[in-house]
């Protein structure tokens, strides 16, 4: 809200014959900040159309942090659509870019890139880019960055079957998220615990981790996270042998993928169903 307060200024300013020039600059710069933003909470089609008004002038007028920024939000939209060839260019643009620029973001693109990795099936060079991203991050004492990194460190793990690792690095995450009280970090940490807890076949644990995520994304209207956290739970029923309410999870959660366009959870949810089929 900050920032597209900022972006606002355009027009009182134009009201008071400020120059022109000087509030462009200012709503620009406030688009790739407010873009990183909603691409983050999931909300890709507001941030990809910020992104785009933006792109050319910061990249023209020589603002490389911010087209750095601008560089991510792309990569990360284009990872929430499945076109995950297309967000690792984006995403090693901007990484490039963002270290070159000493921008103090730059360690978060390697989020996406380590995630993107994940999405790819090549979970050795994603645990290999996030544990860098990691390290980076403890460096600079950033407490966040390093446990959304120990999170996404646990997908990879589960990729390559390792899933008590798996589970002790997403235990791991939540417990500073807890400490930090960041909400988001919460959200995803319990909702990769109930994945692994269905590895492991828990699913009484996988049960309560997916609900508790799902809560926390409700109020956040993350929108990513409420429909993975909601496949989660899904999975979590049929483990159980509840087939009823796994439908149902299942069908909440390709609703709010469909609308948003996130076709990998789409698909996840696709496969949720495909499971309760076989089981009918």
């Amino acid at each position: 809200d900050t920032f597209k307060e900022i972006a606002e200024l355009r027009n009182s300013a134009a009201a008071e014959n400020a120059p022109i020039d000087s509030v462009d600059e200012v709503t620009m710069l406030s688009y790739a900040h407010q873009g990183f933003l909603l691409s983050n909470l999931g909300q890709i089609n507001e941030s990809e159309t910020l992104s785009h008004i933006c792109f050319s002038y910061l990249k023209e007028a020589g603002y490389q942090q911010e087209f750095s920024e601008c560089l991510h939000n792309l990569g990360v939209n284009a990872s929430f659509r499945g076109e995950y060839e297309t967000a690792k260019d984006f995403l090693e643009e901007a990484i490039m870019i963002g270290r070159n620029c000493h921008h103090t973001m730059w360690p978060t693109y390697l989020l996406w890139l380590g995630h993107v990795y994940f999405l790819l099936g090549e979970y050795e060079e994603g645990l290999m880019t996030l544990k860098k991203c990691r390290d980076l991050f403890l460096e600079k004492g950033t407490l966040w960055g390093a446990a959304f990194a120990i999170s996404k460190m646990g997908l990879a793990a589960d990729g390559l079957g390792e899933h008590t690792q798996a589970l002790n690095d997403h235990k791991e995450a939540l417990a500073v998220f807890e400490q930090i009280k960041n909400e988001a970090g919460k959200g995803y940490s319990l909702s990769r615990m109930s994945m692994s807890a269905c590895f492991l076949k828990d699913f009484e644990s996988a049960l309560k981790y997916g609900n508790d995520a799902r809560e926390i994304f409700k109020n956040l209207s993350h929108r990513w996270g409420l429909s993975s956290s909601l496949s989660h739970v899904g999975f979590a029923y049929v483990g159980l042998g509840q087939i009823d309410q796994a439908r149902e999870q299942f069908l909440k959660a390709l609703e709010i993928s469909q609308d948003d366009q996130l076709v990998p959870l789409s698909l996840f949810a696709l496969a949720g169903l495909a499971c309760v089929s076989m089981l009918s």
